[in-house]
């Protein structure tokens, strides 16, 4: 309890802290296998954060599926590559395996297609394990958010082996937007 002349001027302040609205968006994991630090792919652009930041995953199995709500704004031709926007406007973009692109879609299967309204756990891509080991390629398959200007801050689940669909392996927590009518 604060007692003096600035008390109501704290008391207010300390009430706009309470009510703040903190936006937190909970990312499932894309996929069954083993979650792994973005850092960890064999790729200088993903592994530097270039693209964006997130994390990665190894897959066991050849099934992604969406982390987010959200739409499909974005599937690649070869659909290796998939990018969502969520309903808070963050951009992800699911990338299967490293230098994947040079397959030109032989062993992709898309689910969705753009426009298309998602929710977590629903099947995106199917895509061919064997071909893409074959091929000599990295099953790294980062999960990245291309706009990560927007994230004030970043929580991650163990590194650890993770179920197709299972929650919160990765949240994070918008920065504040100004007022100033912006609505990208």
């Amino acid at each position: 309890i604060v007692f003096g002349t600035y008390s109501e001027l704290i008391r207010e302040e300390m009430d706009k802290v309470i009510r703040r609205d903190i936006t937190r968006v909970l990312f499932s994991s894309p996929l069954q296998g083993r979650m792994i630090p973005l850092t960890e792919v064999p790729d200088p652009i993903f592994a530097g954060k270039l693209v964006g930041d997130g994390v990665a995953f190894i897959p066991d199995k050849g099934e992604l599926v969406s982390p987010v709500k959200g739409k499909v704004i974005h599937v690649y031709p070869s659909m290796h590559a998939i990018g969502i926007r969520t309903p808070e406007g963050l951009d992800v973009l699911l990338h299967i395996g490293i230098d994947t692109s040079q397959l030109k879609g032989k062993g992709f299967h898309a689910i969705v297609k753009e426009g298309d309204q998602v929710k977590p756990g629903q099947l995106l891509i199917t895509f061919d394990l064997q071909q893409i080991r074959k091929e000599g390629k990295s099953l790294a398959t980062p999960m990245v958010i291309t706009n990560s200007d927007r994230v004030r801050s970043w929580s991650f689940a163990p590194f650890k082996s993770v179920k197709r669909g299972q929650a919160s392996v990765m949240s994070v927590v918008l920065k504040e937007r100004s007022s100033g009518g912006d609505t990208t």
